[in-house]
């Protein structure tokens, strides 16, 4: 059996939770072992390989994958100040709806 890793620098970075999918589904699809190599190159060096078959395997694997504290609470914080924001505007938005058909 093939056994492919998947590394990326370990920083935050556009896109990358699509390409990172796609990778794993494309090996997955073809009978390979696929793993993720979690912290970057520090991971790597050190051996400290964690899979991420789970993920990939799920009936339901997520559009958006959050790795590790850094990337969950900013992307929970972004959601928050998304929310803060659309609930103070609720009304303005709101009262902009065409009148429903009937």
């Amino acid at each position: 059996m093939k056994r492919i890793g998947v590394l990326t620098s370990g920083g935050d970075a556009p896109g990358m939770n699509v390409a990172i999918r796609a990778v794993v589904r494309t090996g997955l699809a073809k009978g390979w072992d696929v793993l993720g190599v979690r912290h970057g190159y520090a991971s790597l060096i050190s051996g400290n390989l964690h899979s991420i078959l789970q993920v990939v395997e799920s009936a339901n694997p997520p559009h958006h994958l959050l790795l590790g504290n850094d990337a969950y609470e900013a992307a929970t914080a972004k959601l928050q100040n998304l929310h803060k924001e659309f609930s103070s505007w609720e009304a303005v938005s709101r009262g902009v709806d065409f009148p429903k058909a009937t």
